[in-house]
Formats: C-alpha cells, sequence, structure tokens
C-alpha cells in the first residue's frame, strides 16, 4: 500500500533535469486523491526510499527537502 503513490512520484521527476524535492512533495500533495491524501512527511520518506532503491538519483542533503535534488534514474 506504500507503493501505491510511487508512481505519482516518478512521474513528477524529469528523466534528465535536476527538480528540487520539496517541489516533487509539493506536485504530489497537491495533485492527490482527497479520499487517499499524501502528506509531507510521507511523500518526504518515499523519495528518500525511492533514492536508496535507485529508482531515482538523489543530490545535495538528503535530510533536507529544501537542500535535495532528485531526478528520473535511467532504471
Amino acid at each position: 500500500m506504500v507503493k501505491r503513490h510511487d508512481k505519482e512520484f516518478l512521474e513528477h521527476c524529469h528523466p534528465t533535469r535536476w527538480r528540487s524535492a520539496v517541489r516533487i512533495v509539493g506536485q504530489t500533495i497537491g495533485l492527490s486523491n482527497p479520499r487517499n491524501p499524501v502528506n509531507e512527511v510521507f511523500a518526504s520518506g518515499r523519495i528518500k526510499a525511492l533514492v536508496e532503491a535507485g529508482k531515482l538519483k538523489g543530490r545535495g542533503d538528503i535530510t533536507s527537502m529544501r537542500a535535495f535534488e532528485v531526478k528520473r534514474s535511467g532504471t
């Protein structure tokens, strides 16, 4: 059930351009289904998990969404 939103996070990440993780979190929250909303803590945790799983590439301070950028990995 946790991974249900991963597709949304991946869709908001660009394959070649780095984007602020806080932007991805905001887009995902803003477009989430009101019946199954996404909150900031959950979203930032999933982004970190996707980086650790190799689905996203990350750079910067992973402990701060404002200082962290992501893009889709090639896999």
